[in-house]
């Protein structure tokens, strides 16, 4: 079964198991979920995670996510918890 896991990791480009995303690409990952994500509850939790990186990777986040994070803004200002993370 191991290697039947092995060997399909090594498929879909799964990262070798002692290696941690940099982070911009976790900043770019959670970009991507906050654009992609339907349901609010996802993008939400993509903004707070998005805000605690913030202060150690301020470029990386201000850089991938500023165009994003303004469209939350504009499509989920109903929601005072997003906006507060946004």
């Amino acid at each position: 079964m191991e290697y039947f896991r092995s060997g399909l990791k090594s498929v879909l480009g799964a990262p070798p198991p002692g290696t941690q995303p940099t982070g911009a690409e976790t900043v770019e990952r959670l970009v991507n979920r906050v654009s992609t994500s339907t349901l609010l509850e996802d993008r939400r939790d993509a903004c707070r995670a998005l805000k605690a990186l913030s202060k150690k990777y301020r470029l990386e986040v201000g850089a991938q996510g500023m165009d994003i994070l303004t469209q939350v803004l504009e499509l989920d200002r109903s929601d005072c918890e997003i906006v507060g993370y946004v």
